[in-house]
């Protein structure tokens, strides 16, 4: 078995820094997929997102955000027009997007797991699973993420 590859949604959606030059957020889920495929080569990949439906954590960044951006009906056939950083201002639009990525990665092979509110827990909760047939790798930036996986690698095979 290879090394099945576990992705925190967060840590994916800061790595594309514009949405200029995307004329419609199909082509931005695309991009974010061509970012994931090269990582994968032929092994499982998961792919764990926060929820932001309605979490206290999305409403409390909204409130220190001075670029909000109202609703948009968030399709793969809207036109890309506002630029990242207020799109993602709202939690609404956030968690269009987030579906939209899930489709898509889904359609191409990707294990998706969208959290009910933080992603941690079950970033952590899909390692220690896979880590009792294999080694895992995790692909993330996140800091409480990193001590959480720390805490559980003594009995495991994470890195």
């Amino acid at each position: 078995l290879s090394c099945p590859l576990i992705i925190d949604g967060g840590w994916l959606l800061h790595q594309l820094t514009t949405l200029s030059g995307f004329e419609t957020y199909a082509d931005v889920a695309l991009q974010y997929l061509k970012l994931v495929l090269p990582k994968s080569g032929n092994r499982k990949v998961i792919f764990v997102l926060d929820g932001y439906a309605s979490s206290t954590k999305g409403h409390e960044h909204q409130r220190r955000t001075k670029a909000f951006c109202s609703d948009i009906a968030l399709k793969s056939t809207t036109l890309c027009t506002v630029p990242k950083k207020r799109l993602l201002s709202n939690s609404k639009n956030k968690h269009e997007l987030i579906k939209l990525l899930a489709d898509v990665f889904t359609q191409h092979g990707i294990e998706v797991h969208i959290a009910n509110d933080d992603a941690d827990t079950l970033i952590v909760r899909k390692a220690l699973t896979s880590s009792l047939v294999n080694v895992v790798q995790v692909q993330a930036e996140d800091t409480d993420l990193l001590c959480m996986l720390i805490s559980v690698s003594v009995i495991t095979k994470l890195f």
